[in-house]
C-alpha cells in the first residue's frame, strides 16, 4: 500500500488541536494565570493482579492522580504568586502552624482550557481539584535583561471532574 498524502488529509475533518492555544484559571480568583506551559493531566487506573493457577488476572484498581505542574509567567505586581502563597498560608499557616481552610476549601477547581484556532473553547476538557504543594523559585540575574520572570507551580491533585463534579464545579464528595 503506497502512502498518499491526499488520503491522509481527507480522513480528518476539521483542524488539529494546537498546543499553544490554552489558558488556565483557578476557581475563586478573578484573574487568569499567565501560564507559559502546562499539560493536560494524565489519568491512571491502577492494576490489581489476582493470581489463579499460575496465571494472573488483571483487574482494574483505583484511579490515581499525579501532581500537576505548570510554568507561570510573573507580572510586576507578583499578583498570582502572592495569591498562591496566601493559599498555601491558609492551608498550613506560616508562624502559627494552624490552618484557616478546611479540606474542602483548600481544594480549588483548576481548569486547563484549550482553544480552537477560531478562539472557541472546549469546555470541560480538563478540570482538576487540588492545591499548590510547591511554588517554585524565580531566577533573577543581571545576565538576562530580555527575559520574563517565570516559575513553576506544582499542584497536589486529589481528583478530577470525570464523573465527580456537580453543577458549577461544586464537589459533592467534600461538600464544596
Amino acid at each position: 500500500m503506497a502512502f498518499n498524502i491526499k488520503d491522509f488529509g481527507a480522513q480528518y475533518s476539521g483542524d488539529y488541536a494546537r498546543p499553544n492555544l490554552f489558558e488556565v484559571t483557578i476557581g475563586g480568583y478573578a484573574s487568569k494565570m499567565y501560564v507559559k506551559a502546562a499539560t493536560l493531566p494524565s489519568a491512571t487506573v491502577g492494576v490489581i493482579e489476582v493470581p489463579y493457577m499460575n496465571r494472573k488476572l488483571k483487574v482494574p484498581g483505583d484511579r490515581t492522580y499525579v501532581d500537576w505542574t505548570c510554568t507561570v509567567m510573573n507580572d510586576e505586581s507578583y499578583g498570582m504568586r502572592f495569591n498562591l502563597l496566601e493559599w498555601q498560608k491558609g492551608i498550613t499557616g506560616i508562624s502559627e502552624f494552624t490552618s484557616s481552610l478546611n479540606v474542602g476549601e483548600a481544594h480549588k477547581v483548576i481548569e486547563i482550557q484549550p482553544y480552537t484556532r477560531d478562539g472557541k473553547g472546549k469546555k470541560g476538557v480538563a478540570q482538576v481539584y487540588g492545591w499548590p504543594s510547591e511554588i517554585g523559585t524565580i531566577d533573577m540575574s543581571w545576565e538576562t535583561p530580555d527575559a520574563i520572570q517565570e516559575y513553576t507551580v506544582t499542584f497536589a491533585v486529589s481528583w478530577d471532574s470525570a464523573g465527580i463534579a456537580g453543577e458549577n464545579g461544586k464537589m459533592a464528595a467534600l461538600g464544596g
